[in-house]
């Protein structure tokens, strides 16, 4: 069973950041999960 890890970003330059370091990560601990960023360029107030 895979985890589910939702992450937002504020831009997508952010949302590059989070990638970035989400590759330095162990390939075997990110074989268990899957990642999804969402950039919003602030407009977010309706996922609050």
């Amino acid at each position: 069973m895979k985890q589910l890890l939702s992450i937002l970003a504020y831009t997508p330059e952010h949302a590059a950041l989070i990638e970035e370091s989400w590759l330095t990560l162990d390939a075997e601990l990110r074989g268990d999960a899957i990642l999804i960023v969402t950039a919003t360029e602030g407009d977010d107030e309706e996922l609050y």
